[in-house]
């Protein structure tokens, strides 16, 4: 009998439990944001560095097209069909700008990069980013790659992929490349970049 009321003064009761499992409850809701913001975070890093590896691949072709007088591979506004997004990112891949193995790069949330070793086509589902309309004339500050949800004549479209209303990832002509908060979609003042001169994405 005496080890029986040893063994429920050491256990827990009901309501310690229920106090323990609340406390828990407690600082996973403080947590949680954090953990949320860091990852957030860590997928706009991601883009940037994407970005960045599309507007490379795009810079050499255009550097490569000034030397050989080719407007087959350059800057869209430059190019007698440039296509849409996905198809402007088809002509740098079949011309060599870029390899099937580094289309890892169009992976981001809420898109599937295509995988392979003999890819010749991208799709618009394929790739994250859309393209301004750039000329070898545009200023280095010209919108170039950016993430499909913002567009600068209608700002950040929270329903699209890759980072809906989290934020957004802007390369310039110049390859300087930066996410932004979603407050600073609109920002007409020059602050995020410049419209292409004939003001027209792919």
């Amino acid at each position: 009998m005496k080890l029986f009321k040893r063994l429920r003064r050491q256990s827990f009761t009901l309501v310690e439990l229920l106090v323990v499992i609340t406390i828990i409850g407690i600082l996973a809701s403080f947590a949680l944001p954090a953990l949320t913001g860091a990852i957030t975070k860590a997928q706009l890093i991601q883009s940037v560095s994407n970005i960045q590896q599309v507007q490379a691949a795009a810079q050499q072709a255009a550097l490569d097209s000034i030397q050989t007088g080719s407007s087959a591979t350059t800057w869209p506004a430059d190019m007698t069909s440039p296509g849409d997004s996905a198809g402007y990112l088809t002509k740098l891949l079949n011309a060599g700008y870029l390899k099937s193995g580094d289309l890892r790069i169009l992976a981001a949330t809420g898109v599937t990069a295509l995988t392979g070793t003999a890819i010749t086509t991208i799709a618009e589902a394929n790739t994250p980013f859309h393209f301004g309309n750039v000329s070898d004339t545009d200023e280095g500050s010209a919108y170039f790659v950016f993430t499909k949800n913002w567009k600068w004549s209608s700002g950040v479209d929270a329903t699209k992929k890759p980072c809906g209303a989290k934020g957004f990832v802007i390369c310039h002509k110049a390859g300087d490349a930066q996410s932004y908060q979603t407050n600073q979609a609109t920002a007409t003042d020059g602050s995020i970049g410049t419209v292409p001169a004939n003001g027209t994405d792919l």
